[in-house]
């Protein structure tokens, strides 16, 4: 046991001690690596951000394009609504005309018969 601890005591007296300037290296790289991870952290944060951004600009230019299609739809419906309507419209008019025509006609008709 006795050697055993002069021996351990020999191995931690014999390490050489570390100079100042080893510790300022050690110091410094620390430092730098701390820097490092920082900026690593900093940018990944920034490309998330980026990331759910660009998320959101996607998701409001995918809705701004299903409202314009749903307008646009909305749109062709009346227009195809409204021209229906006229050319009912014009076929209820043309009727119209025809009977007054055919009345009118009649009248003649019977006003020459009249005379006869």
């Amino acid at each position: 046991p006795r050697k055993i601890k002069a021996k351990a005591r020999n191995s931690i007296g014999n390490a050489p001690a570390k100079s100042a300037d080893d510790k300022e290296a050690e110091k410094a790289a620390a430092k730098q690596a701390d820097e490092e991870e920082t900026e690593r952290q900093v940018q990944e944060e920034k490309d998330r951000i980026q990331r759910e951004q660009k998320l959101k600009e996607e998701i409001l230019r995918k809705a701004r394009e299903k409202r314009e299609k749903d307008e646009a739809e909305v749109a062709a419906a009346d227009k195809a609504k409204k021209a229906e309507m006229k050319k009912t419209a014009a076929a209820i008019l043309a009727m119209a005309m025809a009977k007054k025509k055919k009345k009118e006609a009649e009248e003649v008709e019977s006003s020459e018969e009249e005379e006869e």
